[in-house]
């Protein structure tokens, strides 16, 4: 079993690593006016604004969540522009580090928008897709997630990563990158087990795996429940999150309910349809485990309004369909 597997299956005994990267907003500020100033000197076609120069002190004060969304488009946006101009001289010359290709979400849309893409990973090129919330690597076989916060005057990027070198490829590019890379505050958190910290690159690792280590194996449709899944947790819509982890498990016991009882599946909801395969045969205990947790958050988030649904229960159905998507491809008689 590979490392991404071992951490789906227990995040807390893998665990994660951790390292805080800050940065004064002042720092920031000179970063985008140097890049201004190159932009309006070379005369650019392709020319762009960047938001936090416009703003003073007196602006920070409306609200924190605004000027992390204002300083993370201005830095993907500067991070992009490095990447491909390299002045000679000045002080913006100089080689800005290189990640590897990622796996965003981003670009899964992108690919699923393009039929030439249907059936291979489409990756990222963009340096400035590494301030995505949730990052896949495949040469390294690293999930990362990228948690910006903002406590007057500085910036902080906390990176989680599954594997030592994910993080540590993070501190080498914020080094490198010109007027801040010197003056970068880091923090080696080191390893990490709490439930805290220990879930926070899952969504990434859900994506890898989907597309990557079970890509063909498991069918797409099923796979595309989880890209979407991991989607809309980003854009904290819990709901329609866990709504798409219980289809992908709602899925895959209807193959089941077939597989079994050699007829069309009924169109019974998750709780019902595992009832009746359970008359002719019972799930072990884990994997009924992961049915009841998919099916615990399902339930939270189909009765709007009466019960609360957030992260944690996106997390649960998250987790629990994977799992049973693992065990259903590996020891169910769909895997025989």
């Amino acid at each position: 079993m590979n490392a991404i597997e071992s951490y789906i299956l227990d995040p807390h005994k893998f665990g994660v690593y951790h390292t805080a990267i800050s940065t004064d907003y002042r720092d920031l500020k000179n970063l985008f006016k140097e890049i201004d100033a190159f932009d309006k000197r070379e005369k650019l076609r392709h020319y762009q604004s960047y938001q936090l120069l416009e703003y003073e002190d007196r602006d920070f004060e409306r609200g924190r969540f605004f000027m992390i969304n204002t300083v993370t488009d201005d830095f993907a946006r500067a991070l992009t522009h490095l990447e491909i101009w390299e002045p000679d001289k000045g002080v913006l010359s100089g080689k800005i580090y290189e990640l590897n290709p990622m796996i965003t979400t981003k670009a899964i849309a992108a690919r699923d928008d393009s039929s030439s893409f249907r059936h291979r990973t489409y990756l990222s090129m963009n340096l400035g897709s590494c301030l995505e919330p949730n990052i896949a690597i495949p040469k390294t076989m690293d999930a990362l997630r990228v948690k910006p916060s903002f406590v007057y005057p500085n910036f902080t990027w906390d990176i989680y990563s599954i594997r030592q070198n994910g993080s540590q490829e993070f501190e080498r590019l914020f080094k490198s990158i010109p007027v801040i890379g010197e003056k970068i505050d880091v923090k080696q958190r080191g390893n990490r087990h709490s439930s805290r910290c220990c879930y926070e690159p899952f969504p990434a690792a859900v994506m890898l795996w989907a597309n990557t280590i079970v890509d063909r194996i498991i069918p797409e449709d099923i796979l595309n429940y989880f890209n979407g899944s991991v989607r809309y947790w980003e854009k904290d819509e819990w709901r329609i999150s866990v709504i798409l982890s219980a289809i992908a498990v709602e899925s895959l016991l209807a193959e089941i309910y077939e597989e079994y009882f050699h007829e069309l599946a009924p169109s019974d909801p998750l709780g019902t349809l595992r009832d009746k395969i359970e008359k002719k045969e019972r799930f072990p205990p884990k994997a009924r485990k992961n049915i009841d947790l998919v099916n615990q958050s399902r339930i939270s988030a189909v009765h709007r309004g009466s019960m609360r649904v957030g992260e944690k229960e996106a997390r649960d159905a998250l987790i629990g369909a994977t799992r049973f998507t693992q065990w259903t491809y590996s020891e169910s008689p769909l895997a025989r």
